[in-house]
């Protein structure tokens, strides 16, 4: 609180003249003392009274207090020079060691920069986060600076990117992540680098201080441990936790783009934080016996030469706190902030590789697979917390290797990343959801697309993942095939429902907040598609989805309306994902018993989720549709049963007991849980021929022509097909293939001659069916 001459003043005083008051004070302490001499008497800081301290409080109280909190703090910061004296007088006293009055002005400034409208004139006009930054990078112990850091990345997405971009010499992001380095060390490794910590020459930027400090980890044998959870550990805990915050912000993911983080991402990147980043959340069950007896040694006597020592205090259920399980990261924890940022950089492609070396894909993983010690009853609370964090880990993996590679509809590419590799290794279950991440998944989705706040869980909120990075994370999921079979049997209509309400508000510009844009949207409408396989046998949506007059479907009139509203700008894979729907809708099952409950499946939805608004249906009953020819009707054995494939081989064509042998190297075998699977990784890499330029490939067609070539026992798409029966494999439980690699890189799969059906017109009735490879 102000002192009772500053409230006094402030009374008597108008609010402009109080400020005016305050900055002749501020300047005055400004002021060199060669100059002070020369100047006119005036009170000074050597004085009883302590006119700068009294300022600040007053600042403080104007900026803190009262109802008009907001308006006072946006007329301060556009008040003359109030903020560049506020932020001359910070480098003062962070250079003569005046920590209180440092303090407190970092405490004003703070407030000044909480309104919006405020962050920009503070962090860009006047600099403050250029010297904020370069006064924490030479003091790590002033918590407070990385507190106004926070502040000013605490706002809206083209803000942060515009603080990142401005990053001309490893500036904000190269000071936060060297604090962050220097406040997370241990009082012991402090005092062995403490000489070339408070080394302040100039000559050395903080990104070569970084460096160093990188450096010397690598070296270290203790790199790769996890970091104590016990704050009392790190040299300066608070400055470590405020600098994860900040860091959060700045590669926090825009609505609109969840990849515009680049610039900070990569930033991080360079520095190679990202491993001292990533011992934050490594698991351990530790106690930390080590700290927790030093901290609890004593002796009797100081003539003792070996101190006898003290019972620790803390109790089993104590020392089970402190350990590092996912179940102890509430949302204000560095592992919040640090998770968050993992996940952040994981949205990035830039970084994808660098994070895969890190061996960040090993550390989400533990995280996701954690697992409590039996007998041990968890809080609400905390359990809430602990899967919500595990959650937080398997949506990362989703974006670091889910999004890599041909099965996510994009071209394959020559050489392939680690994360490609790690994605695309059939034994790799990192991308495989448990039962109970499946059902959080579809609830948060829910939430977010609605914009509800979770109760006892702020951190999940609406505020903190978009609705389009959960739409990217589903698709990314949805690329492993169990993933695809879970989340049919545990959500079924009901994540259809809502993925069609993402598409329906694109195609109708209803979105809320216009978090809805095309990536979404297509993210959406691409993992309807791949869910859409298990529609055949099982509810797909509910039953006013479908008319019998597939044109006059609401399916159809969402799907043709967000075509009609985005000509020219879909991708291929949306695009493919598109006409396969259409296509489907007259063989996929519909029923309306589902809607009544919205408790069905176990999920906590609202009655409202799973209903579209009368504006959005009034909008969409407006459509016209031109008729609809429907896709080839799918045989008996298209869904149920799994088919290998093999490279075809002309000089075996026509002898079916010789072509078995190729089926015998399981290294050239490939296997698919279904003939419809195989088709689709053939469909989304082939170029139309003889079909027509409006006449989109049907892959229920090219599935059914699998299945007819294996009971006629003939070759088609240059290939041969079997089904999986597992004795033709016979026990050889070595094959890279062993899992139903649908997500495994396919060897080439048409025909060297595209002038050449590659397949037997004997195998079936269909006719001019000719497939090239991709580029023909």
């Amino acid at each position: 609180m102000p002192s009772s001459y500053a409230m006094n003043s402030s009374r008597a005083l108008s609010f402009t003249e109080t400020l005016a008051n305050c900055l002749d004070v501020l300047r005055d302490a400004s002021v060199p003392s060669s100059q002070q001499e020369q100047s006119p008497p005036r009170l000074t800081l050597s004085t009883r009274e302590r006119p700068t301290e009294n300022a600040l409080r007053v600042l403080f109280y104007l900026s803190e207090s009262s109802s008009r909190h907001h308006n006072n703090c946006v007329a301060m910061a556009r008040y003359g020079e109030l903020v560049p004296e506020l932020l001359d007088f910070i480098k003062i006293c962070a250079e003569n060691g005046r920590h209180d009055e440092k303090s407190l002005a970092l405490l004003v400034l703070k407030n000044i920069s909480a309104p919006n409208e405020n962050k920009r004139l503070i962090a860009f006009i006047h600099r403050g986060a250029r010297i904020i930054g370069d006064l924490l990078s030479m003091d790590p112990s002033c918590y407070m600076m990385a507190l106004v850091l926070v502040s000013f990345t605490s706002t809206d997405d083209d803000l942060c990117n515009e603080i990142a971009s401005r990053e001309e010499e490893f500036h904000l992001v190269g000071s936060l992540t060297y604090a962050l380095r220097v406040a997370s060390l241990t009082e012991e490794e402090f005092a062995l680098r403490k000489l070339e910590i408070i080394n302040n020459d100039p000559s050395i930027s903080t990104a070569e201080r970084l460096v160093t400090l990188v450096a010397e980890d690598e070296f270290s044998k203790d790199s790769n441990k996890p970091l104590s959870p016990i704050p009392a550990v790190r040299v300066f805990p608070e400055t470590a936790r405020w600098c994860l915050s900040a860091l959060k912000n700045l590669t926090r993911p825009s609505i609109m783009a969840p990849s515009r983080s680049f610039t900070a991402a990569h930033a991080i990147a360079h520095s190679g934080i990202v491993k001292h980043i990533l011992r934050y959340i490594t698991m351990t069950n530790e106690k930390h016996i080590d700290h927790i007896e030093a901290l609890g040694t004593g002796s009797t006597s100081s003539d003792d030469k070996t101190p006898e020592p003290i019972e620790p205090s803390l109790t089993e259920d104590t020392l089970e706190a402190y350990s590092n399980d996912p179940k102890n990261w509430d949302a204000t924890s560095p592992q919040d902030a640090a998770l968050f940022i993992l996940m952040n950089l994981c949205l990035s492609s830039v970084v994808h590789e660098h994070m895969c070396k890190c061996g960040t894909v090993s550390i989400l993983l533990a995280v996701a697979n954690y697992q409590p010690p039996l007998g041990r009853s968890i809080p609400v609370d905390e359990a809430q917390t602990m899967r919500f964090q595990k959650l937080k880990s398997r949506i990362a993996l989703s974006w670091l290797l889910g999004g890599e590679g041909s099965h996510y509809g994009k071209q394959k590419q020559k050489s392939l990343s680690t994360a490609e590799r790690a994605a695309q290794d059939p034994n790799n279950k990192a991308l495989v959801l448990s039962d109970q991440e499946a059902r959080a998944l579809v609830e948060l989705l829910a939430n977010v697309l609605h914009r509800r706040v979770i109760t006892g869980a702020p951190s999940s909120s609406a505020a903190t993942l978009s609705t389009k990075c959960i739409l990217y994370a589903i698709r990314c999921l949805l690329t492993h095939f169990e993933n695809r079979a879970k989340l049919s049997k545990l959500a079924g209509p009901k994540l259809n429902i809502l993925l069609m309400k993402v598409i329906a508000m694109r195609a109708t510009d209803q979105s809320p907040l216009d978090e809805i844009d095309m990536e979404s949207a297509e993210n959406a409408l691409f993992s309807l598609y791949l869910l859409s396989s298990f529609g055949f046998k099982h509810v797909f949506l509910p039953y006013w989805f479908f008319s019998v007059n597939i044109a006059k479907s609401l399916m159809a009139k969402i799907l043709v309306s967000f075509e009609e509203a985005n000509i020219g700008n879909m991708t291929p894979s949306a695009q493919h994902a598109k006409d396969q729907l259409l296509l489907r809708i007259k063989y996929l099952c519909f029923d309306e018993l589902l809607v009544a409950s919205p408790k069905f499946f176990h999920l906590q939805l609202h009655e409202s989720d799973l209903k579209f608004p009368s504006r959005l249906l009034a909008s969409l009953r407006q459509v016209q549709v031109n008729e609809i020819d429907p896709g080839a009707s799918p045989l008996l054995d298209v869904h149920d049963r799994a088919v290998f494939r093999a490279q075809a081989l002309d000089t075996m064509e026509g002898v079916w007991f010789r072509r078995s042998a190729l089926f015998e190297n399981q290294g050239a075998v490939n296997k698919y849980p279904s003939a419809l699977l195989a088709a689709q990784e053939l469909s989304m890499e082939t170029k139309k021929k003889h079909l027509g330029d409006d006449t989109a490939i049907d892959e229920m067609l090219i599935a059914n022509v699998i299945v007819t070539s294996i009971k006629k026992k003939k070759d088609c798409f240059d290939h041969s097909w079997r089904w999986g029966d597992p004795v033709l494999l016979k026990e050889k439980s070595h094959s890279k293939n062993e899992q139903f690699p649908v997500l495994g890189m396919v060897s080439s799969m048409f025909s060297s001659d595209p002038s050449r059906p590659t397949f037997d017109m004997s195998c079936g009735t269909i006719t001019e069916v000719y497939w090239g490879r991709p580029g023909t």
